[in-house]
């Protein structure tokens, strides 16, 4: 099993409700979720945010939001913290399997 990840944060400081802003008639998420499900390299798309809006478009362009939605006061600038990673690997039975990968996707910050 291969998994993608993509984080999406409610809150911006830039650019505010950025992952639902329209981008060519499509919210910019959605963008990311279709890339990973048409690359044909996952077998899931995951999408982990604290957003019930962003969860609803999520799960619309077809990724699972199985943690969501995460506590506001646990997501930090960095939404792949070691909170979300314990919680994923104990909620998410697939994790148990030996062969299982996870991909992020995410943004490079510099």
């Amino acid at each position: 099993m291969i998994l993608a990840i993509i984080p999406a944060r409610g809150g911006s400081k830039r650019i505010p409700r950025k992952n639902i802003r329209d981008f060519h008639g499509k919210p910019i998420i959605h963008w990311s979720i279709e890339a990973a499900i048409s690359s044909g390299v996952f077998d899931e798309v995951m999408v982990s945010t604290d957003d019930n809006e962003i969860a609803d478009i999520s799960r619309q362009a077809g990724a699972v939001v199985p943690l969501c939605v995460q506590q506001k006061q646990r997501m930090t600038m960095r939404p792949l913290s070691m909170c979300f990673w314990k919680r994923f690997w104990v909620m998410s039975d697939k994790a148990s399997q030996s062969n299982s990968r996870v991909a992020s996707i995410r943004r490079h910050h510099s």
